[in-house]
């Protein structure tokens, strides 16, 4: 029975291990998460277009897209291939456009994340 105890917490300690790897990210990428509401209670949101832009005012005027996804059933868009060191302004546009422009600095070789919040 001690043996079987023992197997079993090795096996999920084993399994525990492996799911807390980090996710290896290839290029520049930035991850935006849309959700329909702040705190606790916020649900992510699909179908909704993110559009990303090189500057603030084009962002908040909603001009000069430089790419547009949609967003999966997990709420999320990845943008890859951006360039390195740089900023960028992503929003999200809703139905009723009340969504702000997020910001993000990207890094080199690393994914760097934008939660979008509306109500």
């Amino acid at each position: 029975m001690k043996k079987v105890f023992i197997l079993l917490l090795v096996a999920v300690l084993m399994i525990s291990i492996s799911s807390c790897e980090k996710e290896e990210v290839t290029g520049t990428r930035i991850k935006v998460l849309v959700e329909d509401d702040y705190g606790e209670n916020a649900q992510p949101v699909s179908s909704v277009p993110v559009k990303l832009y090189t500057s603030s005012d084009d962002c908040r005027l909603r001009e000069n897209e430089i790419n547009s996804e949609t967003t999966n059933s997990s709420g999320e868009v990845v943008f890859g291939d951006v360039e390195a060191n740089k900023d960028y302004w992503v929003r999200a546009v809703t139905e009723d456009d009340f969504g702000d422009c997020g910001d993000a600095t990207t890094i080199d070789n690393e994914e760097v994340s934008v939660t979008i919040r509306f109500l």
